[in-house]
């Protein structure tokens, strides 16, 4: 490659410095311009033209094809990567809403239990139970609040970190995973209420 440039440097070299410079000394004016010099100059031209097209077709553009090629697989298994990672958050996400609705159930059947038991039980007894029951509601409440807050932790990690590595492979640029979890996460503040 260095030695078809060295040799096309140096033809172009010698033919601009031998004609050109001549007429120029001679008539004192501008060479382009003179008639005379016209056929060397197209001639020089077109070789140069022709060293120009073979280097660049023969080694920058085949070149730079494999560069663009390369870049489009790299992008195709990008995407694969984040939809892979895409169908593993819905996936955390479903297992989430089958615990979820678990948890209710259960606390529904206890719930119901505990209401059958307090029937048959005195009026004293009665009140005495019902304040148990209150605070087991409470405790399951929470656990099912610590279960949904705890799903949804998992959930806007995965996505946080899918965020992250789907703007690195993407588009090139590195984001902060706290800044992209912050982010998440105040999205997600309303679906934690509901």
């Amino acid at each position: 490659m260095s030695r078809v440039f060295l040799t096309a440097s140096a033809v172009l070299f010698i033919g601009v410095f031998s004609g050109a410079g001549v007429a120029l000394a001679a008539e004192g004016g501008m060479p382009q311009l003179d008639l005379s010099t016209f056929p060397g100059q197209i001639f020089w031209t077109g070789v140069t033209f022709f060293i120009l097209y073979f280097f660049f077709g023969s080694h920058v553009l085949p070149a730079l094809s494999r560069i663009v090629d390369g870049r489009a697989d790299h992008v195709r298994r990008d995407l694969e990567e984040s939809e892979r990672q895409t169908a593993a958050a819905h996936e955390a996400k479903e297992a989430y809403e089958r615990a979820l609705s678990q948890a209710r159930s259960e606390a529904s059947g206890m719930i119901l239990a505990l209401e059958a038991s307090l029937r048959d039980s005195a009026s004293v007894a009665h009140r005495d139970f019902q304040a148990h029951v209150l605070k087991e509601i409470a405790v399951a409440e929470r656990r099912i609040a610590k279960a949904q807050s705890d799903a949804f932790s998992d959930i806007n990690r995965l996505m946080a970190d899918c965020v992250v590595l789907s703007s690195e492979k993407l588009a090139g640029v590195r984001v902060d995973r706290v800044l992209a979890q912050a982010v998440i996460d105040s999205l997600s503040t309303p679906s934690k209420a509901a």
